[in-house]
C-alpha cells in the first residue's frame, strides 16, 4: 500500500522510525512483532502505525499485512 497514493500523510518522524528499528531488532519472541505492542509516549498508534508501514514501503522492515487506521480492509500489522 502506498501511503501516498492512498491520500494519507503525516510528517515522518525519525527518533520514531529510529525507535520501531530498535524495537524490532531486540524483538527475540519467534512470533512476529505485533505492531499494536509498541507504545511510546506522546505518540499516538496511527503516527507509530504510519512510520512503521512508511519503514516497510521503504525495505528497512519486514511486515505482513496493513494497519486498519490506514486501510480498513486489513487489520493488522506484524513485523517479522
Amino acid at each position: 500500500m502506498n501511503l501516498a497514493r492512498a491520500g494519507i500523510t503525516m510528517k515522518r518522524d525519525l527518533d520514531l522510525m529510529r525507535d520501531i528499528l530498535l524495537a524490532v531488532e531486540e524483538w527475540n519472541d519467534p512470533q512476529p512483532l505485533n505492531l499494536d505492542a509498541l507504545r511510546y509516549e506522546g505518540k499516538t498508534q496511527r503516527e507509530i502505525e504510519y512510520q512503521a508501514v512508511l519503514l516497510k514501503e521503504a525495505g528497512y522492515i519486514l511486515a505482513t499485512g496493513v494497519v486498519s487506521n490506514l486501510d480498513p480492509k486489513l487489520r493488522w500489522l506484524s513485523i517479522v
